[in-house]
């Protein structure tokens, strides 16, 4: 081989050796990564079966369903505010979850709105293998056209909540986000008047561009609420108004 030939073989050797050598090492940056969330999320199921007194498996986690550190952050809240009423948009694991967590506090009652008749059955099976009837129902809510603030939308038969007065807590994991554009906006407006004064607002996903916009036009269109980012596998976002501040005594 001439001797430019060699250089030249030499010189592609050396490009290619070095893109092996940054793909390697992209490689083994991205399973640290993998292997840092998925024990995270192992750390969050042992937070769970620690506190919960889980009596069947449990349908999975992660995917479409709820991650297990959305799960400790859903199930933080409801130990720590006692809600007397839970209404859930989107029924699964979570819902076993926040009932066995009601049960551990002694009262109160969630209410699970699911649009997918089939999914809904199941849910409310789960529920009845669980043991959670007394602190947890799934109601099938198919979706109706609603027209709210100028726009057209697809959301929960809102007659399924014609009995609930007073909402503590609202766990928001649906409708499914590719139904429509900012598919779950409606839920604040919604279910504003059903809040009780200290209610909270829990949002799942919170990492898609939709979710983020939705939060930006509860807060503007609803001023007296403030959000809370908590870092998690998919992000979530918590939302309550802000406690009156003490008048001091003149």
């Amino acid at each position: 081989m001439p001797r430019a030939g060699r250089r030249r073989f030499r010189f592609g050797l050396g490009l290619l050796l070095s893109g092996l050598v940054v793909h390697n090492a992209i490689q083994l940056q991205r399973q640290r990564r993998a292997q840092a969330r998925d024990y995270r999320q192992i750390e969050s199921l042992f937070s769970l079966f620690g506190v919960l007194q889980v009596r069947h498996p449990l349908p999975r986690l992660r995917g479409w369903a709820v991650s297990p550190d959305f799960a400790v952050l859903m199930v933080s809240l409801i130990l720590e505010r006692k809600p007397g009423c839970i209404v859930e948009l989107g029924s699964g694991a979570s819902t076993l979850l926040a009932a066995y967590a009601l049960q551990q506090v002694g009262s109160g009652r969630l209410i699970s709105l699911e649009h997918d008749e089939a999914y809904a059955a199941a849910s409310a099976e789960e529920v009845r293998l669980h043991g959670l009837e007394g602190f947890a129902g799934v109601r099938h809510a198919p979706l109706r056209r609603l027209e709210l603030e100028g726009q057209s939308w697809l959301w929960y038969d809102r007659a399924l909540l014609d009995d609930v007065a007073e909402v503590d807590l609202v766990v928001v994991d649906g409708p499914p986000g590719n139904l429509q554009r900012l598919s779950r906006y409606p839920a604040l407006p919604v279910l504003l008047d059903r809040l009780s004064p200290d209610a909270v607002i829990v949002m799942d996903d919170y990492r898609r561009r939709d979710e983020r916009e939705i939060v930006s036009r509860w807060l503007e269109a609803f001023r007296d609420f403030r959000a809370r980012e908590v870092a998690t596998e998919k992000g979530a976002i918590v939302l309550r108004r802000p406690a009156p501040t003490p008048r001091r005594s003149p």
